[in-house]
């Protein structure tokens, strides 16, 4: 490693900035400076750049430039007699970087009853009104001010570790995860149960507890995580959990996409990976793209129609309108 390779790897711009006397404040994944707050440093690759001008910008020897006003030359002499560099030089082990966690911000919650949150995910969603009630009563669900719908995760200290937006708005499609959110807590609907339901969205969740109520099964004899898109990180973090050894079965009930057919292979490699030694079984809808498109489609067909004016569903004959019982058949 030559000389200038060593004085970029193993001086750090913080810790520079610091012995010149500087105020470090933390900006996201970044760091600025308190006397110059244009300037944003990289604390992970060991770089900064200087918003006023953008042409001030580099490694830590552009940084001694920057500050000291010297040229190359002599700010590599600077640096030079900070480091012990010679024939057995070592680079400085590199510590990794961790950004630093942010508390959950739950969305402000509405007064009154939930009415919007309700007559979407009942009238639109087609959800049944006991799901909705039974999810709000254990504080998973709620109304923010802006009347979205909350799906709130918690830790296995029963505190919010994760929240997910949905809009009411059947113009406006919005959806989002609340600052701070662990993405890894997801949405789980913990019943203590031997089997387990894996939805992306936590609406696919609630439509798959409908559909069971709808065949006269109690959907408490299962559990229900949404991963809030497609990635494994959640189930596998709760699989790992002790608590949840006694899951024997995991229902792998992404949708009936190209994104949910490759996550349904992705997630049951991962399981199969860590050792799960349970029964994985795919489990994705027969009707419509998700399981809310096969509720809508069993409880209000000329509804989904309405939803997917683009796009028409493959609607069951009205022989078949038994087809979620099938799609359900555990």
């Amino acid at each position: 490693m030559d000389l200038l390779q060593a004085i970029k790897q193993d001086i750090r711009i913080t810790e520079f900035a610091q012995s010149r006397g500087f105020t470090l404040l933390r900006a996201g994944s970044e760091v600025t400076l308190k006397e110059h707050d244009s300037v944003r440093i990289d604390p992970e690759k060991n770089l900064f750049v200087r918003n006023a001008d953008r042409k001030t910008a580099g490694s830590i020897i552009d940084f001694v430039m920057w500050v000291d006003g010297v040229n190359m030359p002599q700010a590599v002499s600077k640096l030079r007699g900070m480091l012990t560099y010679g024939p057995d030089y070592q680079p400085r082990p590199r510590a990794a970087y961790r950004k630093p966690k942010k508390e959950l911000r739950l969305p402000e919650a509405a007064t009154g009853k939930y009415s919007r949150v309700y007559a979407y995910l009942n009238k639109t969603r087609c959800i049944d009104n006991e799901v909705i009630a039974g999810l709000m009563k254990r504080r998973l669900l709620y109304e923010d001010d802006r009347h979205n719908c909350v799906f709130v995760g918690l830790d296995y200290n029963g505190a919010p570790a994760f929240a997910t937006k949905r809009s009411t708005s059947t113009t406006v499609s919005y959806r989002g995860d609340a600052s701070g959110s662990r993405k890894e807590v997801g949405f789980f609907v913990d019943n203590k149960a031997p089997a387990l339901f894996v939805t992306e969205a936590p609406i696919d969740a609630m439509s798959i507890m409908t559909l069971l109520r709808e065949n006269k099964r109690d959907p408490t004899n299962y559990s229900y995580l949404s991963l809030c898109g497609v990635a494994d990180n959640a189930l596998l973090y709760h699989i790992k959990k002790p608590e949840n050894q006694g899951i024997r079965t995991i229902y792998l009930a992404t949708d009936n996409d190209a994104a949910g057919n490759q996550a349904r292979e992705q997630l049951r490699e991962s399981l199969t990976n860590i050792g799960y030694a349970g029964k994985i079984v795919d489990k994705c809808p027969t009707v419509g793209k998700d399981w809310n498109e096969q509720l809508v489609s069993f409880r209000n067909p000329a509804l989904l129609r309405e939803q997917n004016q683009a796009v028409k569903p493959q609607l069951p004959p009205a022989s078949e309108q038994q087809t979620f019982e099938r799609g359900m058949d555990l």
